[in-house]
C-alpha cells in the first residue's frame, strides 16, 4: 500500500500536505477477449500433440521451437518421426524482441504469403491463408496486419532473410522485431505458419504448418504525472505511484483504446483504496478526502479515454490522503477456464 510523505519545511517554508494517487489497471490477470479463449485452445492442442509423423510426399513437420525460433520442414518422401514438443508458440516480450520463422524444404514458403499480414484468431475466421497446420480446415483466422492487431502507429513488418546462396527453392526465413514502443496494451496472439507452394501442391493436398506468436502487453507506465495502463497478466505487477503537491498538481491516468476509466462517473468518484486486491472498484466521492473538491477539478476525456484530476494549490486536503484511479478493458469476451489459464505465452 502506497504511503504518502508527511510534512517538510523547506528553505523555511512549510510545503503544502500531499495526495498521494495510487493507478490501478485492473483486468489482465483473469479476463481475455474471445480471440485469447481461442488462442489457448490452439495451443492447449499444441501441447497435447507430438510433432507430425508421416511417410507422404511433401510432407510439412513441426514446428519445432528453440530459442524463440520456429521451424517447419517440408520433406520429400522420408519418414519423419514424432517428436515431443517443449516450447509451444514464439513469445515476443521487453526481454525477447525478435521472433524467427523458417521454412525449411523446396517449395516451403511462409504464409500468409510473404507476411504481410497475420492471421487472428477467431471462431469465425474466414482467411483462407489461415487454415494451416495438422488440421488445417478447424483452423480459423482473419488476415490482419501487425500494425492493426498491435493497434500501433508504427510500421511493424517481418523481413525476409536474404539466403547465403541463390538456390530460394530451399526454402525461406522470416524475422519479427519489435521496439518496446510496439507492444500492445492487451496480451495478443496471432499465427503465421508455412506452406508448401502452389507449384509444389499435388492433388488438392495442404500440406501446412502453423506457428503460435504470442505478443505480450506492455506494462503499466508513466511518464511525468501522465499514467498509461496496460491489461497483460504481467502489466501490473506493481502499482503506479503519482504524488500531488503544489508543484505538481496533476495527475492524468490513460486507459488506451481498449480501456474505459472507472468507477462509473470517474468525474466526481474514486476508487475505495480497499479494492485494490480484489481487481474491483467502489466508488467514493472525491468530496470525503478533499473536502473543498469541485467538479471542475476533473476532466474525463471520451476520446483518449483518459481522466485528469487536478488539484488548486488551495484545495489541498489538511492531512496527506490517498485516493485510487482505475482503468478496466473493455475488450472482454469470456473468463478463461482457472484449470487452463496457464501463463500468457508459457
Amino acid at each position: 500500500m502506497l504511503t504518502a510523505q508527511t510534512t517538510r519545511r523547506v528553505d523555511g517554508r512549510i510545503r503544502p500536505r500531499v495526495t498521494a494517487v495510487m493507478a490501478i489497471c485492473m483486468g489482465g490477470v483473469l479476463l481475455f477477449s474471445a480471440g485469447q479463449v481461442v488462442a489457448d485452445k490452439f495451443r492447449e492442442g499444441l501441447q497435447r500433440r507430438k510433432l507430425q509423423s508421416s511417410s507422404a510426399n511433401n510432407a510439412q513437420t513441426g514446428p519445432e521451437i528453440n530459442d524463440n525460433a520456429a521451424t517447419c520442414v517440408l520433406t520429400s518422401g522420408a519418414a519423419v518421426g514424432a517428436a515431443e514438443q517443449k516450447a509451444t508458440a514464439l513469445v515476443l516480450s521487453k526481454q525477447e524482441l525478435t521472433a524467427k520463422l523458417v521454412c525449411s524444404g523446396d517449395g516451403n514458403a511462409a504464409a500468409p504469403p510473404n507476411l504481410g499480414k497475420v492471421c487472428e484468431p477467431s471462431e469465425r475466421g474466414s482467411g483462407e491463408n489461415c487454415k494451416l497446420g495438422e488440421d488445417s480446415e478447424s483452423s480459423k483466422g482473419n488476415e490482419v496486419t501487425l500494425q492493426t492487431l498491435l493497434r500501433v502507429n508504427n510500421a511493424v513488418q517481418w523481413k525476409k532473410v536474404q539466403p547465403a546462396t541463390e538456390r530460394v527453392a530451399e526454402g525461406e526465413t522470416w524475422t519479427l522485431t519489435l521496439t518496446e514502443a510496439d507492444f500492445p496494451l492487451m496480451d495478443t496472439p496471432f499465427f503465421v505458419g508455412c506452406k508448401k507452394s502452389v507449384t509444389q501442391e499435388k492433388s488438392g493436398t495442404k500440406d501446412s504448418c502453423k506457428v503460435p506468436v504470442h505478443v505480450k502487453a506492455r506494462a503499466s507506465a508513466k511518464t511525468n504525472n501522465v499514467v498509461t495502463c496496460a491489461y497483460g497478466q504481467k502489466s501490473n505487477e506493481e502499482a503506479v505511484q503519482v504524488e500531488l503537491t503544489a508543484d505538481q498538481r496533476s495527475v492524468t491516468i490513460n486507459c488506451g483504446s481498449v480501456g474505459s476509466p472507472v468507477p462509473t462517473d470517474p468525474t466526481t468518484q474514486y476508487c475505495e483504496l480497499g479494492d485494490a486486491e480484489s481487481g474491483t472498484c467502489k466508488g467514493k466521492n472525491y468530496v470525503d478526502v478533499l473536502p473543498r473538491f469541485e467538479a471542475s477539478w476533473v476532466k474525463h476525456d471520451n476520446v483518449k479515454h483518459s481522466v485528469t484530476l487536478t488539484i488548486p494549490e488551495d484545495g489541498f486536503p489538511s492531512k496527506d490522503e490517498k485516493i485510487r484511479l482505475g482503468c478496466v478493458p473493455t475488450k472482454l469476451g469470456k473468463t478463461t477456464n482457472p484449470e487452463t489459464s496457464d501463463e500468457f505465452g508459457a
